[in-house]
C-alpha cells in the first residue's frame, strides 16, 4: 500500500483514523495507532511529561530528561506545556542514532539484540536507567556487539508527541488553536505588544495588572496593520501557507491562502478587538453574527466566540468538581455451546483472570504480547462488571472436555425442558400453544420412561417455535424423529420405542413408512 497507493485509509475497529498520502501517514501520523501501524520496525513509544526549563521544552521520561529548543517543537501549544501534560513520545527506529557521550540529549543503553539485514541492521537496546527498550535501525556496523554500552539520541525534527489520554498528536501540521499570554494593565489588554482598550464591563472581569492566558484560533489573526511580528518559518501545507511567528518567547501562527514575502508580518485582530471594546454581552455565536450585521455566521465567528469566552472565563474561579457515583453498566458475553470449543483458546491467558476472586485490578496479568505494546506495564484484567454466560448441552459427548478447573469458575444453572414454556407465547394463537405444550409434555414423559434415557434427553420448547412455519407432522418427521432415533440408536427394540414416542407425540403411525423413507433420504 505504501508503494502502490496515492491515498491510504487507516481504520481501527471500523472507524477511520486518518486518510492521507503514504508519506504523510509516515511523517505526520495523527494518533498513536496510525504511528504504530505504519513503519517497520514499529515506532518507539515512551511515556513522558511535558514541562518548561527556562524557555526550553522538557520531556521528562522515566530514564532521561530530554530538553529541546522551543522552536524545534513549536507546534505544541503553550497551555499543554504549562499544564505539564502526560504525553507519549514517538520516534521511529530509523530516526534514532548512536552518538558520542557528550552529545545533546544522549542517554546510555546496552545492546541486547542485533538483527543483521544485509546492508542494514536493527539494534535492540535497553536503557541503563530502567531497562526501557529502544529499537534503532542503522546502516550495518560489524563493530557493534551484544552487551556493548552505547549512547543514543533522537532526531528532534522527526519527534512525535501524543496526548497520553486521547492518543492524538500534539504536533498538528496546522495548529487549530494557540495559547497567547496577555496582561491587564489600566483597563487595557496587552497582547503581543498591542493594547486593546476594554469596555467597563469587560474590564470588570479582570484584576488590574494580572497575567492571563488566552486560547486563540489561528484564524483570529489576519493581514492588517495592528502590529508587526517576526516570521521565523514559512510552510506550504495542503494549499495553505502556515507562517510561524515569534514574539518574545511566544510562538504565534498565521494561515493565509497566499505567500507573504519578508521576515516581518503585519497582522490584526480586528473582530475580537471590536467585541471587547463594545461592552456588549455575547452568549452565543448568533449574537456575534448580529453584532457584525451579517445574515449568516461564519466559522471565524465561532473562533471569535471561543476567544471572547476564554477572556471572560479568566475571572471565574475553578469550582471543585463534584463526581456523582454511578453503578457500573453490566456487559455480557454469551458463548454458545462452550463445551464444544477448546477452552484454552477461548479464554487464553484470561483463564486465571475470570476466577471470581481475581476479578478487576487485583487479578491483572501481563500477557505474552505485553512487550509489543507501547506501555509494557499496561496489564489486562476482566472488569467486575463483565459477565460471561456459556451454554452447554450435557448429553453431548464433548462435555467431558470441560475440566474441573473451569467448572470452578462458573455457576451452573440447570434449565429443564418444562421451565421455558413462556417462549411459546409467540405462537399465533392460544390453541396452537396449548396443543404444543400438551404434545411436548406427553413426549417428554415417554422419553423419561426409557431405561437408558433421562430428563436431559427431553425435548425443549424451542423446537415448537418452528410451528410458526411448519405443521406438527412436519416438526415430527423433519426434526424430532431423526433426533430421537439418534438417542436410542443401539438400544433393544428401537422400532418399538419409536412407536411409543410417535404415539405420545400424536403422530399417526399410518405414515411411518413415509417417515422411514424421509429419514433415509
Amino acid at each position: 500500500a505504501m508503494t502502490m497507493g496515492t491515498r491510504i485509509v487507516v481504520m481501527k475497529n471500523g472507524i477511520i483514523q486518518q486518510v492521507d498520502s503514504p508519506m504523510n501517514l509516515y511523517d505526520f501520523p495523527e494518533n498513536v495507532f496510525v504511528a504504530g501501524f505504519i513503519g517497520t520496525p514499529q515506532m518507539n513509544f515512551i511515556n513522558a511529561k511535558l514541562g518548561y526549563v527556562n524557555s526550553d521544552i522538557l520531556l521528562k521520561s522515566s530514564f532521561y530528561d530530554f530538553i529541546y529548543k522551543h522552536e524545534d517543537l513549536s507546534h505544541i501549544d503553550t497551555l499543554n506545556i504549562l499544564k505539564e501534560k502526560d504525553v507519549i513520545v514517538g520516534i521511529r527506529p530509523e530516526h534514532t542514532c548512536i552518538v558520542n557521550k557528550n552529545s545533546s540529549n544522549a542517554f546510555e543503553c546496552e545492546i541486547v539484540v542485533l538483527e543483521a539485514l544485509g546492508n542494514e541492521m536493527n539494534v535492540i537496546a535497553e536503557t541503563i536507567a530502567d531497562r526501557t527498550r529502544i529499537i534503532l535501525k542503522l546502516v550495518r556496523d560489524d563493530s557493534l556487539s551484544i552487551g556493548q554500552h552505547i549512547f543514543v539520541s533522537f532526531d528532534v525534527t522527526k519527534l512525535h508527541v501524543f496526548d497520553k489520554e486521547s492518543e492524538n498528536t500534539l504536533l498538528e501540521r496546522i495548529p487549530s488553536f494557540m495559547t497567547i499570554k496577555g496582561c491587564i494593565e489600566n483597563n487595557k489588554l496587552n497582547i503581543l505588544g498591542h493594547k486593546i482598550k476594554l469596555s467597563s464591563w469587560n474590564a470588570s472581569l479582570f484584576e488590574s495588572n494580572k497575567d492571563v492566558l488566552l486560547n486563540f484560533s489561528i484564524s483570529a489573526l489576519s493581514e492588517g496593520e495592528d502590529f508587526v511580528i517576526e516570521c521565523i518559518k514559512k510552510e506550504k501545507i495542503k494549499n495553505k501557507w502556515l507562517f510561524t511567528c515569534k514574539f518574545n518567547d511566544e510562538y504565534v501562527y498565521f494561515v493565509n491562502d497566499n505567500y507573504i514575502d519578508g521576515d516581518k508580518l503585519s497582522l490584526n485582530i480586528d473582530e475580537v478587538k471590536m467585541m471587547l471594546e463594545s461592552g456588549e454581552t455575547f452568549n452565543k455565536v448568533k449574537d456575534i453574527t448580529n453584532f457584525f450585521g451579517k445574515v449568516y455566521g461564519t466559522q471565524e465567528f465561532s473562533y471569535d466566540f471561543a476567544i471572547y469566552k476564554a477572556i471572560k472565563d479568566n475571572k471565574t474561579e475553578n469550582s471543585k468538581s463534584v463526581v456523582k457515583t454511578e453503578s457500573l453498566k453490566k456487559y455480557i458475553f454469551i458463548i454458545d455451546e462452550i463445551n464444544r470449543g477448546e477452552i484454552s483458546k477461548i479464554f487464553g491467558e484470561l483463564f486465571f483472570a475470570i476466577d471470581p476472586g481475581y476479578r478487576g485490578k487485583a487479578g491483572e496479568i501481563s500477557t505474552q504480547y505485553s512487550n509489543l505494546h507501547y506501555d509494557p506495564d499496561d496489564k489486562l484484567f476482566v472488569p467486575e462488571n463483565v459477565y460471561i454466560i456459556g451454554t452447554m448441552n450435557d448429553i453431548d459427548r464433548s462435555v467431558d472436555s470441560f475440566d474441573f478447573a473451569m467448572r470452578r469458575r462458573f455457576r451452573f444453572i440447570e434449565i429443564k425442558a418444562d421451565e421455558q414454556l413462556e417462549m411459546l407465547d409467540s405462537l399465533e394463537n392460544e390453541e396452537l400453544k396449548m396443543e404444543a405444550i400438551s404434545r411436548m409434555t406427553a413426549l417428554n414423559k415417554e422419553i423419561a420412561n426409557v431405561e437408558d434415557l433421562n430428563e436431559n434427553y427431553q425435548i425443549g420448547a424451542a423446537y415448537f417455535l418452528k410451528l410458526k412455519h411448519i405443521s406438527f407432522d412436519q416438526l415430527w418427521t423433519d426434526y424430532l424423529y431423526p433426533l430421537l432415533q439418534e438417542y436410542i440408536h443401539g438400544m433393544y427394540d428401537e422400532s418399538g420405542i419409536m412407536s411409543k414416542f410417535a404415539k405420545a407425540y400424536g403422530y399417526e403411525e399410518s405414515s411411518k413408512g413415509d417417515v422411514d423413507g424421509s429419514t433415509q433420504n
